[in-house]
């Protein structure tokens, strides 16, 4: 695929790029800017902002809107070079302007009546580019234009550089309007990243670019093409992702290096010190290279020096410059500015922890000397900020003399980056010479995670916890393997047994905080699965904040999976708006932390939620994320998972292709371990069959995975099921069953799906109504859109056609929200729109019924027989389910009867 669609006759830079970058985000200015154009007020605009924030894209965007009026335009660009001298910046506009020993007020004169002249009548529209560059001749005669009608002026100016007066003038004297150029956000960042590549990117690399850039398109510009010059930038299954470590390639380091072109050796020094340790305190900072030079590069706006909370910082002035000079820098000149980072930060003490952590690494990089325990502790808190490679990377250079504590990291970051066989190479060994019971627990209950998910060997997962039981005597000590076989039971589709698992551990007096916090993160989706929902929400919220205030290596990770916990119990109790929103937070999160695992999770989840709210578009966009994601590596075995529910939402938009090669690689990347997902993977293989015509089969799938999902305790997964049966057309098939289960849980799913199911087999357009009304309320818009849609062919066959109406009209604007969705029941009711729509001319009469023409007034009007106005009249009243023309102009004024209110 190409990486950049060029027009016609473009020619390309590096990797393909175009030459002209997409232009996003500024429809706030462009709508400033296209008022201004219709004003005959204005005089012209200035638009003023940083370097690279899109100043030059706008005005060439309005210099188009111009031509396409057919207005005249001229260019003029100014720079240092020719500001030396007068009316330099006009020499290819006014060649023969000048002679010798003219007066310069006579030549601004005869320059203004040239350009003037140009204009032949219409208004001329001329752009001047960096007009602060400008020198005091052409900035008067810029002045000078702004005040004639004839001349549009566009001017660009960058904001902190100073200006000639008679720029400033223009939009303080009011002769044209300021409009500062802001960075892009977020929402415009993403915009350009999928425009510029031609494809998805991730939330990570959005915010990567974001955050580098700072919204700067310029940068975000040098950042990508880098990005791709350096094959950090990579597209891994449609989907573009930032891939190794960071920097900066050659593009990015010759971008910056222009703007440094003027430093002196000492100022290049005091940069690269900067740029490897910031953000620093600014008297450290002035330790290290002087107060001079801080103060010098602060005159220069190479570096910030601002307060942030109780210290004064040093930062460069903007991310890019960082990722440069970092990339650029030789290695011995990089590890000459570690060594004198870490010695001035030790030296003062390194009292903080990330100070601490810091100084490791710049010694660790420049070769300097190290301790174990400090290396360790700083591998700790890289696995705490979710960066197991750079965990990984110290658990190695702590050994030798690390020992086994060496080991165990070095494991646990194996693991976490899903280096499992790895992983399990290092556990063994440690297994092997364990020697007390606390370390036979903590190296069990890893070594098993670690079996049972990523290498999907669940018998060898649980004898690695009979081995570690046996040789425990210690009932307190033995709660986390109580806890870990809990975890198994969950995951192996068990949920009634990891509920009385973990409750075992729960009821204890004794148990430690992270154990509670351990117990709660299989506790809740357990009671949340077999039946209890609001009692698992309440459950994680009441231990939440216990878990928040744990230290180590394993707080970060609990806070995770207690939110993960929560946002399963939250969309199986069918409290959508909630998870939606929580998976939002969650994901930004992990967006920020560079967690792999918290991206991958919550990806699939946000595609979860949206696809159960009915926005299955939406929802795949999230899972070819998080199947991306999840194929690069998989610790938890989730990916199949993922690829089920992919191929329900790809099957409810009529995209078997997708739907089919999603189920099948799902099946081929099963983990024997997990059964949880089962049931999410039957439903997505019912919803394939059905989009492809094979609705009874797709119903045996269903029928089977609720059958078993009711002997395993899934009581709401079971439900679930069940409802997606009534859905697909076989309500009477699953309506006993599903309100026997209803009956048990608080799924609010499962408890609407049971009166839905009931109204479909009596009938029942009221009932249906009340369900729509129910499914809207909690965020499953797609569910309430086909409520609806039973709901008008109900009411139709009952002869009420008032009601049928309505309901048609609320099934229409529910189905409108929900992406181009084509379930059973939304054709079912396309047709029954078709039977008992008005035709186009049987509207037209009703409406003009309904204004109070008389009939002979109407048959005039469309040069009709009286006869055939009363005929169209009375199909239109049956159709409504109206019996005079009061109740006809009711049913019309409401909305729900005419082609011209869609």
């Amino acid at each position: 695929m190409a990486l950049f669609e060029a027009r016609p006759g473009e020619q390309r830079g590096h990797a393909g790029s175009p030459r002209v970058w997409p232009f996003v985000g500024r429809h706030e200015e462009l709508a400033a800017l296209a008022a201004c154009l219709d004003s005959t007020e204005a005089g012209g605009v200035v638009l003023a902002g940083p370097a690279g924030v899109g100043k030059t894209s706008l005005a060439r965007a309005l210099r188009n809107a111009a031509r396409d009026r057919d207005w005249p335009t001229e260019e003029v660009a100014a720079t240092r070079a020719a500001a030396s001298i007068p009316l330099g910046a006009f020499a290819h506009v006014l060649p023969d302007l000048q002679a010798p020993g003219t007066p310069l007020v006579d030549l601004l004169a005869r320059a203004a009546a040239t350009l003037v002249a140009r204009a032949e009548g219409e208004r001329l529209l001329l752009t001047v580019d960096d007009a602060h560059l400008l020198d005091d001749a052409s900035a008067a005669l810029v002045h000078r234009l702004a005040r004639a009608p004839e001349i549009f002026l566009v001017a660009t100016v960058r904001s902190r550089e100073t200006a000639p007066d008679a720029v400033v003038a223009l939009w303080k004297d009011e002769l044209a309007v300021r409009i500062d150029v802001e960075p892009l956000d977020d929402a415009a960042i993403e915009e350009l990243v999928a425009a510029a590549l031609g494809g998805q990117p991730t939330r990570a690399l959005v915010h990567r670019v974001h955050a580098v850039s700072e919204g700067n398109p310029l940068f975000a510009r040098e950042l990508l093409l880098s990005g791709l010059e350096s094959e950090a930038l990579v597209e891994v299954d449609g989907v573009w992702r930032w891939h190794g470590p960071s920097g900066g390639g050659r593009r990015l380091q010759e971008f910056v290096e222009a703007r440094l072109d003027r430093l002196t050796d000492a100022e290049r020094d005091a940069l690269r010190v900067i740029a490897f340790g910031e953000p620093l305190g600014v008297t450290l900072l002035e330790s290290i290279v002087g107060v001079d030079m801080v103060d010098a590069l602060e005159h220069r706006e190479l570096v910030t020096v601002r307060r942030e909370d109780k210290r004064v910082l040093v930062r460069l002035v903007h991310p890019v410059y960082g990722e440069a000079l970092r990339a650029g820098t030789a290695p011995r000149q990089a590890a000459a500015a570690q060594r004198r980072l870490a010695e001035a930060v030790s030296s003062v003490g390194a009292n903080r922890r990330e100070d601490r952590l810091r100084v490791v690494l710049w010694r660790l990089e420049s070769g300097g000397p190290q301790d174990s325990e400090a290396l360790l502790a700083a591998a700790e808190e890289a696995n705490a900020g979710f960066d197991h490679v750079l965990a990984e990377r110290l658990a190695w250079a702590a050994q030798p003399d690390g020992g086994d504590e060496a080991e165990m990291l070095l494991a646990r970051s194996l693991w976490l980056q899903g280096k499992g066989a790895e992983a399990e190479a290092v556990w063994a060994g440690l297994a092997a010479r364990a020697d007390s019971e606390e370390r036979t627990v903590a190296i069990a209950s890893s070594r098993s995670n670690n079996l049972f998910f990523t290498l999907g060997r669940p018998d060898q997962a649980n004898r690695a916890l009979d081995e570690a039981e046996s040789a425990v005597e210690d009932g307190l000590a033995r709660v986390p393997l109580v806890i870990q076989r809990s975890v198994y039971s969950l995951y192996g589709g068990r949920p009634l047994d990891a509920l009385i698992e973990s409750r075992a551990a729960l009821e204890r007096d004794d148990v430690p905080d992270t154990s509670v916090a351990q117990a709660t993160v299989i506790a809740a989706p357990a009671q949340a699965i077999t039946g209890r929902a609001d009692d698992a929400v309440a459950m994680v919220d009441r231990v939440l904040p216990l878990a928040l205030g744990l230290r180590g290596d394993d707080a970060a990770q609990l806070g995770g999976q207690l939110l993960a916990a929560r946002f399963l119990a939250l969309t199986i109790g069918g409290r959508l708006h909630e998870a939606a929103d929580l998976a939002a937070a969650v994901h930004q999160l992990a967006v920020e932390h560079s967690s792999h695992d918290g991206l991958a999770t919550m990806a699939c989840a946000s595609g979860q939620v949206a696809l159960a709210r009915g926005r299955p578009r939406t929802a795949i966009w999230w899972l070819r994320e998080a199947a991306s994601l999840l194929r690069v590596h998989d610790r938890n075995g989730f990916l199949p998972w993922c690829l089920g529910e992919l191929a329900a939402a790809a099957a409810i938009v009529g995209d078997l292709d997708e739907a089919g090669a999603a189920l099948a690689e799902a099946d081929s990347r099963r983990n024997p371990s997990l059964r949880l997902f089962d049931v999410e993977l039957a439903v997505g293989r019912a919803w394939h069959a059905a989009a492809a015509g094979a609705r009874r089969a797709a119903l045996a799938i269903l029928d089977d995975a609720a059958t078993w999902a009711s002997a395993t305790g899934q009581a709401t997964f079971a439900g679930m099921a069940l409802h997606v049966g009534a859905r697909l057309g076989f309500a009477a098939e699953v309506v006993d069953r599903l309100e026997v289960i209803a009956a048990t849980v608080d799924a609010r799913e499962v408890v609407i799906g049971a009166r839905h199911a009931r109204a479909l087999v009596n009938g029942d357009g009221a009932a249906l109504d009340e369900v729509s009304i129910a499914f809207e309320e909690i965020g499953a818009v797609l569910r309430a859109a086909e409520a609806a849609a039973a709901a008008a062919a109900a009411h139709r066959d009952a002869g009420r056609m008032r009601a049928a109406t309505a309901a048609a009209a609320r099934a229409h604007g529910l189905a409108g929200n929900c992406q181009g969705a084509t379930t059973p029941a939304l054709a079912a009711m396309s047709e029954v729109e078709e039977a008992g729509a008005l035709t186009p001319r049987e509207h037209e009469v009703a409406r003009l019924a309904a204004h109070g023409l008389p009939s002979k007034d109407i048959a005039a009007r469309l040069f009709l027989s009286v006869r055939t106005v009363d005929n169209h009249l009375q199909r239109a009243y049956t159709k409504l389910g109206v019996r005079s023309r009061r109740e006809l102009t009711e049913s019309l004024s409401s909305g729900h009867a005419g082609d011209d209110e869609k």
